[in-house]
């Protein structure tokens, strides 16, 4: 995924309202990993991670085929509240 720019935004809600428009322009989704109400959230892309299957089949019987569209994706965006209550957006691409 093509990053977009790091730059200040006026409100969180701005700030996620302007991401999560880039990323359906560029045919993917943005999800939040982690947040804390007023200090900093954690954003990241809706394909990365891994399927991790919950259900265990009884011996014997047979999984349903299922899919998922996680792939692993490293992208994450960290946007952090800075002193002047605006907000601050980065980005990291993984390790």
């Amino acid at each position: 995924m093509e990053l977009p720019i790091e730059q200040v935004f006026e409100t969180r809600e701005q700030l996620l309202a302007s991401i999560q428009q880039y990323a359906l322009s560029h045919g993917y989704a943005i999800t939040t990993i982690r947040s804390t109400k007023d200090k900093n959230i954690t954003l990241g892309c809706d394909r990365g991670g891994v399927y991790h299957d919950r259900i265990k089949a009884p011996d014997g019987a047979k999984r349903r085929k299922t899919s998922t569209k996680r792939i692993g994706c490293p992208f994450r965006l960290y946007g952090k509240r800075l002193a002047s209550n605006q907000w601050h957006i980065e980005h990291d691409v993984g390790n």
